[in-house]
């Protein structure tokens, strides 16, 4: 139970110290929404549009650690699901 937690507990702390980097750097990275005419967008101030980055890299490191240290093997229902979860990150990163 307690492994549980501390998993979900560095899993937020790491996806929240991720966004503030993508935050920060999304100007210099030119990842904003702003700025860009043939774009619709309901916010008009500029956001920064890489923030799924994080939650995917939070996602798989979640994955990694919670299999790493349990001793069963991820089952196999879980490729599929990795699988179509990069799809579809890989899709909204293209779509932005």
């Amino acid at each position: 139970m307690m492994q549980g937690i501390a998993l979900f507990a560095g899993s937020v702390a790491l996806s929240y110290a991720l966004n503030l980097i993508f935050i920060r750097f999304a100007n210099k990275l030119g990842a904003v929404s702003a700025g860009d005419p043939t774009q619709q967008r309901w916010a008009t101030q500029a956001k920064p549009i890489v923030g799924g980055i994080s939650f995917l890299i939070t996602y798989l490191v979640a994955s990694l650690v919670y299999f790493s240290f349990s001793a069963q093997l991820p089952p196999p229902e879980m490729t599929p699901l990795i699988i179509s979860s990069t799809l579809a990150f890989t899709l909204g990163l293209w779509d932005d």
